[in-house]
């Protein structure tokens, strides 16, 4: 499972634009198991991994088919899912204030994803693949927010520059 999440991770943070499926997909698979782990007592494994399978399934196809509404889901799930993540790498537990800190964060993620789709794209799925990919690694406090920000730097340059290269690429020269 460790090493699905880090070539997810990967992906996501590089090419999280331009594979929007997999974004929408990844953050539906990543959801499931967060609310899963953390609010479903007893579940086998297996269980866990194919309802978290599904979910991420359901992401990609409605993005594929219904690309704004799934942008938006996942724009909600993201940045419910990045608030999570945060709280959780700088060590801040406290369960309704998390829950409510998620909520406003979702909503924050499907304002910026509906209102700014290519760079919300970009910032959504670099801050997810780096909190996922911090999150599978064994890292400590700091580093695993030393990291965090590293890999979000370089997952937003990578992608802000294969955005800018397209944009060139589909302009018509003028010659």
């Amino acid at each position: 499972m460790t090493a699905l999440k880090i070539v997810i991770s990967i992906l996501l943070l590089v090419s999280g634009r331009q594979l929007f499926w997999l974004f929408v997909g990844s953050v539906g698979f990543v959801s499931a198991i967060e609310v899963i782990t953390r609010w479903v007592v007893g579940w086998p494994g297996w269980l866990t991994l194919v309802v978290a399978l599904a979910a991420g399934v359901v992401g990609a196809v409605l993005a594929i088919f219904l690309q704004e509404v799934a942008v938006g889901i996942a724009g909600f799930l993201g940045g419910g899912y990045i608030v999570l993540s945060f709280l959780d790498i700088v060590g801040i537990n406290v369960p309704l204030l998390t829950w409510v800190l998620a909520l406003v964060g979702g909503i924050i993620g499907l304002l910026v994803t509906v209102s700014l789709f290519d760079w919300s794209l970009i910032v959504l799925s670099s801050l997810s693949g780096a909190s996922l990919l911090v999150r599978s690694l064994p890292l400590s406090q700091p580093w695993n927010l030393v990291v965090f920000v590293g890999l979000l730097a370089v997952g937003l340059l990578i992608q802000a520059r294969l955005m800018h290269r397209q944009e060139l690429a589909s302009r018509p020269s003028n010659g």
